[in-house]
């Protein structure tokens, strides 16, 4: 019998299995008659006559065959497995007889409960056990069936399931196609084949074609990629020119001693740990060092190394270098253990494609027989990243670079121990960096490492200097008094500790006092009342803004609260939020914006942030190609990756977010902006704006509804003694949906459906989200415009598109016309719906699901 013929036997099986598990498995659900009651004698007979067919299915597909001579020892154990499942079957059909027998209907309220009236317990549990055994077998018959017809037709060089679904379709969807419940069975094989159960990890055959070949590894690396796995990565700033280059020298005898790096990347092994204070640079030492080609030769000698102590062949052999950096003010991918896994292992992937199949070979084998890719467990990642210790990967040397393991979210022991565990074998290095918590202490406190604010002295005055020699003032007043200023860049320097975020916001800070004008002992007492510590440093900013005008500081508070309750905000979508509320009111039509009022809302947006925060809040990268810039805002998808890696508005650092999460720094902020404020309000009003200048004719209706949602969702929020505020952004919203619900590009009807006039067209979407404050508003000035006839063809729309509102519309009828409510007699189209709804939540009987 081959593998095809096999399937008639195995689906009849899986239909009797799949029937007789529904009826005795413990805890299932109850069955009900159509009348609603419980099991009846109707009820019995229906089931006993489906398992009476599917009974003689089986018995046909046993029949098909007559002559069992020359069958194999697998199509022989099928048959075996048919039969023995035939013989449940049967005692299945002797327990329905007997229960229609005995009558005793309104006791029972489900069929478990009714077979342990004729059975003892232990009777239907070893039932359930011997289902089990055949759901299992059927499983691993059916991948065995399936390898040969694979291992077959790549002989042939046809390839099943990812070039072609021809001919040669895979014998899982033949197979399935006779199986009721075909996608939880699909899944048990999958979670076979990915679990390695009871298979032997396959190898690429030889005669596989490169098609083939690639396809796979194309499905596989897009599906543990995700869209923000570089992200974090490209966000940090670059070091500036000269600094950091003591690390590839040996350790200064005058600073505080610290490991040789360089000797260490060349010739030792394990891990290597950089510590230090928040915002001393960490992150940036830590791209620095991913990116320059010193650590990569350095590390190519350490690899030439391995591969010379071991007789290896440079030809079979080769270094792959990989990079996380942990980021919690990010996606939950960004600092997760499973974006931690899928990053490195695409790294992995993309320098040795190779390697792909050993990493990976059962997720591979399910893609190949099944064409389907499962979603990625923790389990299976962790599985694939420690496998890089197996004997199989020593002719390949790995380096990772892990940054920010106090920005992991999980339990940071956890992914202590996997990086030290890792570390043990000799051809896997890990530089990693953290701040200096006791978790980090205790774990690498022993090993080689560095602290960093004790070793960038030099690096923070090359940084001061690089920073006020962009100044012109300050370049005049090195002419005028060269001892003078350099004077002031050594104290910034010294009084740093080492933090260079410090250095960057008061360098900030002594730069505007130059271009005010001040003098240098201006300058110099500026810098004493600085504080030293970062907090203390951020209070003070906040202190100044509020000193020089009030205004300016309520301005700030509104744009922090703004930035906080849509974390990350785009500059465009920040911009419409601090939009003046007037304005927007005054144009109707919706309209694209030219790439000329583009660049002035940027860049004003820019200035005015700048200005208000003091350099607590940025708009990342954004002078680095502004043409780009208005290219990606004219499109206005700000979840694109591209839009949101380059253009967003966010802290400075971190330590700014953590600041501004502690209740005491964070009630200052809401009390130094005007009572009336809700940045929720401001959100609303920018998610209006960004549905009025949609280009439409790139996108189409499902992205405008994406941002009417954004709008709706946020106006939910909004505590009722504000939403008088929203009313006239919600008819504006509706008025510029209605309007763009007409262009000939967006297809008539395909935005939302149109109601009769006078009615608004988000009238039921406003019902969905319980903006009741509109609803009733909107609805009485419509119902005051329109007509009784109109108000009959509104009632058979919403039942028509929006049936589950309808109780609510007559509530609305009956409150601001004292109309009487829908009549289901006089309503033939709402009786049908009303119908259809109860059919659809009706529990399915047994009986029905196996027919």
């Amino acid at each position: 019998m081959d593998p095809l013929s096999a399937s008639s036997v195995a689906a009849c099986v899986i239909q009797v299995v799949d029937f007789g598990s529904k009826i005795v498995a413990n805890g299932s659900e109850i069955y009900k008659s159509a009348s609603g009651s419980s099991i009846d004698n109707t009820e019995l007979q229906k089931t006993t006559k489906d398992l009476e067919d599917l009974t003689l299915e089986l018995e046909k597909s046993l029949q098909s065959d007559p002559s069992s001579a020359g069958l194999g020892s697998d199509e022989e154990a099928e048959r075996q497995l048919g039969r023995e499942c035939k013989a449940v079957a049967m005692e299945l059909l002797a327990v329905l007889d007997r229960l229609k027998r005995g009558g005793q209907f309104s006791k029972w309220r489900s069929y478990r409960q009714a077979f342990l009236s004729v059975w003892r317990k232990e009777q239907i549990d070893s039932l359930e056990k011997r289902l089990d055994r055949f759901r299992q077998q059927l499983v691993m018959r059916l991948l065995t069936a399936l390898r040969i017809q694979v291992r077959e037709m790549h002989k042939r060089g046809t390839i099943p399931g990812v070039t072609s679904r021809g001919n040669d379709a895979s014998l899982c969807a033949v197979f399935l196609e006779h199986v009721k419940d075909s996608a939880r069975w699909q899944r048990e094989i999958s979670q076979v084949l990915l679990t390695g159960t009871g298979s032997i990890a396959p190898q690429r055959t030889p005669d596989a074609s490169k098609k083939r070949t690639e396809d796979l590894q194309h499905k596989l690396l897009a599906s543990i990629r995700y869209p923000q796995i570089q992200d974090r990565k490209q966000r940090i700033a670059k070091a500036v020119r000269n600094t950091f280059e003591w690390i590839y020298r040996p350790p200064d005898p005058a600073l505080r001693p610290w490991a040789d790096f360089a000797i260490w990347l060349e010739h030792e092994r394990g891990v290597y740990w950089i510590y230090g204070k928040p915002g001393s640079g960490k992150s940036t030492l830590m791209k620095f060092l991913y990116g320059d080609p010193r650590t990569h030769q350095l590390l190519q000698n350490w690899a030439r190394n391995i591969r010379t102590s071991q007789s290896m062949s440079p030809k079979n052999s080769s270094l792959i270098i990989g990079s996380f950096f942990f980021w919690n003010s990010g996606v939950e991918m960004q600092m997760s253990y499973e974006g931690f896994l899928r990053a490195m292992l695409h790294q992995i992937s993309i320098a040795d494609p190779d390697i792909i199949f050993k990493l990976f070979s059962e997720r591979l084998e399910a893609l190949d027989l099944l064409n389907e890719m499962q979603p990625w467990t923790l389990t299976e990642l962790l599985a694939a990243f420690r496998r890089l210790c197996l004997p199989d990967f020593q002719s390949r040397q790995f380096f990772f670079f892990v940054d920010g393991l106090d920005e992991f979210s999980g339990n940071h022991r956890e992914i202590i121990d996997l990086i030290k565990d890792m570390a043990v074998s000799s051809h896997i290095k890990f530089c990693v960096s953290s701040r200096l918590w006791n978790v980090f202490q205790d774990a690498f406190g022993t090993i080689p490492n560095l602290r960093l604010q004790d070793l960038t002295i030099g690096d923070i005055e090359t940084f001061v200097s690089a920073k006020f020699h962009e100044n012109t003032p300050f370049v005049e007043l090195e002419n005028l008094d060269p001892l003078l200023a350099k004077t002031l860049c050594l104290q910034v320097a010294r009084k740093a500790n080492g933090v260079f975020l410090w250095v960057r916001l008061v360098v900030e800070s002594l730069l505007e006092g130059l271009s005010n004008g001040d003098r240098v002992k201006d300058l110099h007492r500026r810098l004493e009342e600085l504080p030293q510590d970062l907090e203390g440093l951020f209070k003070k900013i906040l202190k100044n803004i509020g000193e020089e005008s009030r205004a300016h500081l309520a301005h700030a508070s509104e744009l922090f609260q703004i930035s906080r309750r849509c974390y990350p905000i785009t500059i465009l979508t920040l911009s419409y939020a601090d939009e003046d509320d007037g304005s927007i009111l005054s144009e109707k039509e919706p309209r694209l914006l030219t790439e000329q009022e583009i660049r002035w809302r940027i860049e004003s947006m820019r200035r005015r942030l700048n200005s208000r925060t003091k350099g607590l809040l940025e708009v990342e990268d954004w002078s680095t190609d502004p043409k780009m810039a208005v290219s990606l805002l004219q499109t206005f998808r700000t979840e694109d990756v591209a839009f949101q890696k380059r253009y967003n508005v966010q802290y400075i650092h971190r330590t700014v977010k953590e600041f501004f999460e502690k209740p005491d720094n964070w009630s200052l902020i809401q009390q130094a902006g005007e009572p009336s404020f809700d940045p929720k309000v401001s959100l609303v009003k920018a998610y209006v704006l960004e549905v009025k200048h949609f280009d439409v004719s790139s996108f189409g209706p499902h992205d405008i509804r994406k941002y009417v949602v954004r709008a709706m969702e946020t106006a939910a929020l909004v505590s009722p003694d504000r939403t008088p505020l929203l009313l006239g952004l919600l008819d504006h919203l509706n008025l510029i949906v209605e309007i763009l619900a007409e262009r000939p590009n967006l297809g008539r009807g395909r935005l939302y459906p149109k109601p009769p006039l006078p009615f608004a067209m988000l009238l039921p979407v406003a019902m969905s989200f319980k903006l009741d404050f509109w609803v009733k508003a909107r609805f009485r000035r419509d119902v005051a415009q329109s007509s009784p006839k109109v108000n009959k063809n509104l009632k058979r729309w919403f039942v028509r598109h929006y049936d589950q509102h309808v109780s609510a519309l007559e509530k609305l009828f009956k409150g601001f016309k004292g109309e009487a409510a829908l009549d289901n007699h006089h309503s033939p189209m709402l009786k049908r719906k009303k119908m259809e709804r109860t059919e659809n939540n009706a529990v399915k009987r047994i009986c029905s699901e196996q027919a």
